[in-house]
Parts: structure tokens; C-alpha cells; sequence
């Protein structure tokens, strides 16, 4: 996906700041544990900075206007990894299998406590990784996780636990795509689907289809509530901010032909939908039923006919936020391994 070009800044900067944080020190050299730490820092750094290359590669092609910026993050790390290689006889140091020497009798309840701090950690990793999957959802929204803190009643020890996923319902660009069955909800509330398997979805993706039968529909075959269907020899369709399905057809060319309405649902509190296999949201077993009204109404969106709403997720963050679960997930395999506990 090409960066915006107001974010490009921003993200060459990041990963130069990423490079100036990892510079060597005035002070002596670093012993083996704290040099094995940096390496493996290191190795992370690269890896996502290799990874992120491949992904705007891939989607756009080659950068010109990073190619100075790039190169100077590049011979940074490399010449860091040089460094470090220079100052460990052998090669360089693996974090975990360099350790020789354990701790031999490992506290039980830190190693609880740690065990459970990795699972959150990666955990949120995957939540960055499923945002930045998502980049060019329609309509998607950005994933947070929700944590909490547990107590164990039989040691009494306290760790932190995943709750939840939670999406951040700001809204996304809207993108111009001049598709007469692309519609943008510009304000408060979802699209109302019913899913082939009877289950109801709610949705912001407005890239909306003609079904065999003439029904409006998802992308995945949801069938928009109320039902809207076309006949066979229609012509045009037109759907005004107010929702009105409209239309011509070469049987009355010259009268237009109301189709249907569209209906937008809106909740209390949207923080009670949940992701559901569909690519939509539904709401939670106990939580106050959605209000259904016309677009435009008090507190719902206006329907904009050619566009698509763009996923709220902005690159630049999640990928600052990436790198630093890494380090998180780096250090926390470090310290269990001091307690005897070996983790790749």
C-alpha cells in the first residue's frame, strides 16, 4: 500500500530514531548477558524493518523518495552489528542458548507472573499484526486489547490477563471510487446484514452487490436489511444521503422507479460488538439492542453514494507500536531464561 505522503516523514523518521536509540555507548564494554540482550534487539529490528521493505515492495513498488533515508538507516545497523560481532569472541551471542549457567532454583510464582506477561505481550503482537493485515479493509476498524489484572488464590500472586479484542470505532478516510454500489456511512452507525446462516451482522463496508436474485448484498453474500431488490432490466441506481434506492429501467426509462430504503443501526455503547467470522460485527449476549432509524436521522450517518470508507488503522503507529512488543517480548524471554526457562 503506497504511504500517504504527509505520513512518509514521519515513518523514515521513526525508523532512524529506532537506529539512534541502538547506537553503542561511551561507556566499557558490555558483558555477555547485556551484549546477548542487544543482539537479539538487533535481530528484531532488522527483521521488522525487512519485513516492512517487503510489504510497501510488494504493494507499490520501489521508493525513490525514501532511497537516502533508507540507505543511512541501513549502513546505521549494519555498522552497529558490526560492533557488537567485534566484540564478542566466536561470533555473535544467542540470548538463550549463550546462558550456561541458570538460576537453579527458579521462584515458581515469578515464573507464573512472567509466563502470563508473555502471553499478553504476544497476544497484542498479534492484534498489531492483524490491524496491519487489515490496512485496506473497507470499513475495518483498528483492534486494541483490553488486559486485566487476575489474582491466583492459591499463591496469591497477581498477572495479567487478556480480556478482550476492542475496535476503536473512529472513522476512516473516505475514498472516491465512483461505483454507483459503493456507499459511506459519513457519521455514527453500521449497515444492518442477514447472513446466509441466518445470523445478524453489523458492517460498514459499503461495497455492496446485485445478488442473483436482485438483492443487495456484502461482499461474502449477507443480504441487507431491510431487503432491497432490483429487477432484471435496471438501468441505473441511485441512492441519496437519506438511504432512497432509486433508480431507472429500460421498461419506465424515463419515470424513475423507487427500489428501497436503506436502514443504519446504532448502539449505546459500541464497544459491546464483537468481531464475528463474517468480517462483521454482532452484538454481545446481554447488551441493549440496536436502535434502527433512517440515515440522517438525529445521531446516524448520511450515506455517501461513491465512496468507501477506508480502515482507521494508521501504519506508521502500528508499526512504532510493533517494534515495541518486540523488545517487550525480547526482554520478558530473557528474564524467564535467567530463571531456567528456555523460550525461542
Amino acid at each position: 500500500m503506497p504511504l500517504p505522503a504527509a505520513l512518509r516523514p514521519s515513518c523514515v523518521a521513526s525508523l532512524l530514531a529506532f537506529a539512534a536509540c541502538h547506537t553503542t555507548p561511551a561507556t566499557p564494554a558490555p558483558d555477555s548477558s547485556e551484549l546477548a540482550c542487544r543482539m537479539q534487539m538487533l535481530e528484531l529490528g532488522l527483521r521488522s524493518q525487512a519485513d516492512w521493505l517487503a510489504q510497501v515492495t510488494a504493494s507499490s513498488g520501489p521508493r525513490e523518495f525514501e532511497s537516502a533515508a533508507l540507505a543511512e538507516l541501513n549502513g546505521r545497523l549494519e555498522a552497529l552489528a558490526a560492533k557488537l560481532d567485534a566484540l564478542v569472541p566466536g561470533g555473535p551471542v544467542d540470548a538463550v542458548a549463550g546462558r550456561t549457567e541458570p538460576i537453579a532454583a527458579a521462584d515458581a510464582v515469578a515464573i507464573q507472573t512472567l509466563q502470563h506477561a508473555l502471553e499478553v505481550e504476544l497476544e497484542r503482537r498479534n492484534t498489531i499484526v492483524a490491524n496491519l493485515a487489515n490496512v485496506h479493509t473497507c470499513g475495518f476498524k483498528k483492534l486494541t486489547l483490553v488486559t486485566a489484572t487476575r489474582c491466583d488464590a492459591a499463591t496469591g500472586a497477581e498477572f495479567p490477563v487478556v480480556e478482550r479484542r476492542l475496535p476503536i470505532f473512529t472513522s476512516g478516510a473516505l475514498e472516491i471510487t465512483e461505483r454507483s454500489l459503493d456507499v459511506a456511512l459519513d457519521g455514527e452507525g453500521f449497515l444492518v446484514v442477514r447472513h446466509p446462516d441466518g445470523t445478524t451482522g453489523y458492517t460498514r463496508n459499503g461495497n455492496l452487490h446485485v445478488d442473483a436474485q436482485g438483492r443487495l448484498v456484502t461482499g461474502d453474500g449477507g443480504v441487507l436489511q431491510p431487503e432491497t431488490t432490483f429487477p432484471n432490466d435496471v438501468l441505473e441506481i441511485a441512492i441519496d444521503p437519506r438511504g432512497k434506492v432509486r433508480g431507472r429501467t429500460a421498461s419506465a426509462p424515463d419515470q424513475p422507479t423507487h427500489f428501497g430504503q436503506l436502514q443504519l443501526a446504532r448502539f449505546a455503547s459500541p464497544a459491546t460488538l464483537v468481531p464475528d467470522h463474517h468480517g462483521t460485527w454482532t452484538a454481545e449476549a446481554g447488551a441493549s439492542p440496536a436502535q434502527i432509524d433512517t440515515p440522517g436521522s438525529p445521531g446516524l450517518a448520511n450515506v455517501q453514494q461513491g465512496f468507501l470508507e477506508r480502515s482507521n488503522v494508521q501504519v506508521v503507529n502500528e508499526l512504532v507500536n510493533l517494534q515495541l512488543v518486540d523488545r517487550q517480548i525480547a526482554i520478558l524471554r530473557r528474564t524467564l531464561a535467567s530463571h531456567g526457562i528456555w523460550l525461542r
